[in-house]
């Protein structure tokens, strides 16, 4: 992971700093973990009936090791200070230890290598939304 430097979290920390003076808090956001393969290898389509399954999905624990530093860095600064928040979503779309191509309502969860569906967006937003929630963040009516 790439943001688990100190300087990242530093970053954070001076721009926060000036949001506090306003009340405003700010949410730090894990990254999501994708398969090492992308997703257009591993879905079933029409024309792959029977996708290769070799590295479309991960085990937790490598998910939760990759993102080990960040959460660390992510947690401390959670804890230093009062308006920084972190919300670690990712795991909320892994499934009974494994971190996949689909979500548990079975919605694809990769647009691209690197960025997730509309559809998994929603089920994190629900994850994130219950996080907020019990950190006292305020937020707004689900429509």
């Amino acid at each position: 992971n790439k943001r688990a430097v100190q300087e990242y979290f530093d970053h954070i920390s001076i721009f926060t700093k000036i949001l506090a003076n306003k009340s405003i808090p700010v949410v730090i956001f894990d990254g999501v973990f994708p398969p090492k393969k992308g997703p257009t290898l591993c879905m079933k389509e029409l024309w792959r009936p029977f996708p290769n399954k070799f590295d479309c999905e991960r085990h937790i624990d490598e998910a939760k090791s990759s993102y080990n530093q960040f959460d660390k860095l992510a947690v401390s600064l959670s804890n230093s200070s009062e308006n920084i928040y972190y919300a670690p979503l990712r795991l909320g779309l892994c499934i009974n230890e494994k971190c996949g191509q689909y979500t548990k309502q079975g919605s694809p969860i990769w647009h691209d290598f690197g960025h997730i569906t509309e559809q998994s967006s929603g089920e994190l937003a629900d994850l994130l939304r219950q996080h907020l929630t019990r950190t006292n963040i305020r937020i707004p009516d689900k429509e």
